[in-house]
């Protein structure tokens, strides 16, 4: 998971966003939707646009996929908050028997990925995740699934579940500009942004990134361990590797091989 105060999230109305450009994609749905047990969404049974759901309608199939933030960020296809708002919808919505999360992501920021997994993991119907590639913060909210299908292919990918920041340091903040640059802060705000790219780190600084870091590591390890209490084998998995399908499923880190299609079929039979 990324975790940086710099990473601001942009304040944009995801729904405004769909509402203006995607129902002129969803115009032509052969060309758009190619899998054959799905079928374009459009403005559906909650009035949001999404990429597809079932033939039936019986379940909702909600992707999560790219960069995961709070908000829409232009990296994700629905933001943190918005799939936050798509399952609690669905659990109102009587005529959803439960859903499949459609996971493609390397995972994201920490910021708002704790009240997704609560938001799964308190989720009142069946709920799937169908995946091949599923890392880092999108692995902290599968994990809060009552099942996790793994593509049965070379390139499938699940772990990742640690902690890390990234800043640019002065050094190459200075090379990057081809000059220096002087950092003046007013005379009262002696600790405003002291993490930047302009200034080495001093230790008081440096410690508190790292106090934060651990103690997001401890929320993703917890939350985990929880989820998928009585699959996990080892601890191995918390050191930030990543896994195949047969160590995934090992290790626990996934229940069966599957695609999307068989998640749904699962979900129904519950």
């Amino acid at each position: 998971m990324l975790f940086s105060p710099q990473n601001e999230i942009l304040a944009l109305s995801e729904t405004e966003l769909y509402a203006r450009i995607l129902p002129s994609l969803l115009r032509n749905e052969q060309a758009y939707f190619a899998r054959p047990e799905q079928k374009a969404g459009g403005f559906d049974f909650i009035g949001y646009a999404l990429q597809y759901y079932t033939a039936d309608n019986e379940v909702a199939i909600l992707p999560l996929k790219g960069m995961m933030s709070r908000g829409y960020n232009g990296y994700n296809e629905q933001s943190n908050s918005m799939l936050i708002d798509l399952l609690n919808k669905a659990a109102q919505t009587d005529s959803i028997k439960g859903v499949v999360l459609d996971i493609h992501s390397g995972g994201g920021s920490v910021d708002s990925t704790k009240a997704l997994a609560d938001t799964i993991a308190k989720f009142p119907k069946p709920i799937a995740t169908a995946t091949a590639f599923c890392c880092s913060a999108a692995y902290w909210a599968a994990s809060a699934s009552d099942q996790i299908f793994m593509e049965n292919q070379s390139a499938s990918e699940l772990g990742s579940l640690g902690t890390i920041y990234f800043r640019f340091g002065q050094k190459g903040a200075i090379e990057a500009g081809g000059g220096t640059v002087e950092v003046l802060r007013s005379s009262k705000a002696v600790d405003k942004a002291k993490d930047n790219p302009f200034e080495d780190l001093d230790e008081t600084t440096r410690a508190a990134i790292q106090q934060k870091l651990d103690a997001s590591e401890t929320e993703l390890h917890t939350a985990v361990k929880l989820g998928r209490v009585g699959t996990i084998t080892s601890e191995e998995i918390f050191t930030g590797k990543t896994y195949g399908v047969g160590a995934a499923l090992r290790l626990g880190l996934a229940d069966q091989k599957g695609t999307l299609a068989d998640a749904v079929k699962w979900v129904k039979k519950q």
